[in-house]
This record gives structure tokens, C-alpha cells and sequence, in this order.
């Protein structure tokens, strides 16, 4: 996955039409298997039935609290869910203009691990709800925000 724009305007319209980091549908690979196995310590494992390390999934206050986060209109809140590599930056006024589109709720149930470091959920966002799917990178222990496209996906 590669940056291809500076961030700019609403950030959940920004993060939604895929705007923060380049990761196309083409970028994702098709869905497989995904029986969690995660031993004693909370570590993930590898699966026969997936080929790759399975960790936990974004759910219950995880999942919750990544909504919030996103919705709070908070700098250091919303960063901290979005991978966001050093040469991107988010334009101040973005965090005010995400918080308008809240409530952000995010369907846990609908979580699917696609590889090793990536992922995928649904979420709606807004009055009206709109459907998005949410592409997710596991990275620092645990899953953030790269890319979004409307609808599902």
C-alpha cells in the first residue's frame, strides 16, 4: 500500500473514498478462512485452515472505542486509529468536520482477517448511516484504520 494524496476536506469523507492511503480493492486479496486461534499469553497463531497468523479480531470495546475515537473530533484520538505514514498530514480542520459526521458504529460481527497485517469490517457513519467497508492494517499489536470505500465490500 502506497500514499497517494495529502489529506484534506471532511476526514471520514477523506477516509472513506480511500483519500488517506492507496489501498484500491485490487490491493486486497479475496477473503478465506478465519477460525481465531490465540493461545494462553493472547498471542496469535497460525492456522491450518487460514495459511497466516490470526489475530484477534476489532470487536466489542476495541471496536467501540475505535468508532469514538474516530467521531470525537479529537487530533490525537483520531490519529491514533488511522495509519498514517510521516510524509501524510491531516489538515486541523478535519477533526471538527469528522465529529459532524458522527455517530460512527462499527459492525464487529462483519470483522474478517484477509492476511497476516490486514483485515476488513463494515461500519456505518453519519444520520443517514451510510454503509462503508473499513480496510484495517495490524500494526504495533493491534488493528488501525487504512483505507475505506463506500458501500460494502
Amino acid at each position: 500500500m502506497s500514499v497517494s494524496h495529502r489529506v484534506s476536506g471532511a476526514l471520514l469523507s477523506a477516509l472513506l473514498v480511500g483519500v488517506v492511503v492507496g489501498c484500491s480493492s485490487e490491493d486486497n486479496p479475496p477473503a478465506v478462512s478465519t477460525a481465531s486461534v490465540v493461545d494462553s499469553s493472547g498471542a496469535a497463531q497460525p492456522t491450518a485452515s487460514t495459511g497466516f497468523e490470526v489475530h484477534p479480531p476489532l470487536a466489542g470495546a476495541v471496536a467501540s472505542s475505535m468508532a469514538a475515537d474516530l467521531g470525537s473530533g479529537d487530533q490525537a484520538r483520531v490519529t491514533a486509529q488511522v495509519v498514517l505514514p510521516t510524509s501524510v498530514s491531516i489538515d486541523p480542520s478535519v477533526y471538527q468536520q469528522l465529529q459532524a459526521l458522527s455517530p460512527i458504529t462499527i459492525d464487529d460481527s462483519s470483522f474478517k482477517q484477509l492476511s497476516d497485517t490486514e483485515a476488513q469490517v463494515y461500519a456505518n457513519a453519519g444520520a443517514n448511516q451510510t454503509e462503508w467497508t473499513l480496510f484495517l492494517l495490524w500494526q504495533d499489536n493491534r488493528w488501525q484504520l487504512a483505507d475505506t470505500l463506500e458501500g460494502k465490500q
